[in-house]
């Protein structure tokens, strides 16, 4: 058992560790991408090195970090959502559902979670972190195949609208805490 101090400070190393393990997936699955020959834009913070490395095929906007709404106007124009989250092995993120909601394809890691609720290749697209190598074969099929693409953009839309809406979402919370 801990006391609050202790678990404050254990937090603190959770939190650090990671940022660590979030930060050197995203440089493996980009790099990835970027030597395969596909151009990316990203948005927010710690993309300067590679910029250096991949100046004809990375394009950063937003330097810093993008407000929410800016976020979501990116991902409206986008076809494609690369979503990096190692750490959650049994959840989602609001970033795809607000993929989905814009008629973007969302490119995630799997996870139990999204494995038992979406079909790959249907209404997402996932990928293995443990095969990286095989990340960019996936992306350019999304791209060599846009009528298969749209359609699991559509698809990915009408799941987040139908069974994400957060009105869903809400009576979820409620009925987990015992509210509804």
């Amino acid at each position: 058992e801990y006391t609050n101090d202790e678990f404050t400070e254990l937090m603190k190393v959770v939190g650090l560790a990671d940022s660590y393990l979030r930060d050197y997936h995203r440089d493996r699955i980009i790099r990835s991408i970027l030597d395969a020959g596909v151009s990316l834009v990203v948005c927010g913070n710690g993309w300067q090195e590679l910029k250096e490395e991949y100046q004809e095929q990375l394009n950063i906007v937003g330097d810093g970090g993008l407000d929410i709404e800016d976020n979501v106007k990116l991902i409206s124009k986008s076809r494609i959502i690369i979503n990096i989250f190692t750490s959650i092995k049994n959840g989602s993120h609001e970033r795809i559902f607000t993929a989905m909601r814009n008629c973007c394809i969302c490119f995630t890691d799997g996870n139990k979670y999204l494995e038992e609720n979406f079909c790959d290749g249907e209404n997402i697209v996932l990928y293995d972190i443990d095969n990286i190598d095989k990340i960019p074969d996936k992306i350019k099929w999304i791209l060599n195949n846009p009528d298969k693409a749209k359609i699991i953009a559509e698809n990915g839309y009408r799941t987040a609208c139908n069974e994400y809406e957060d009105k869903h979402t809400a009576r979820q919370v409620l009925d987990i805490m015992g509210l509804e």
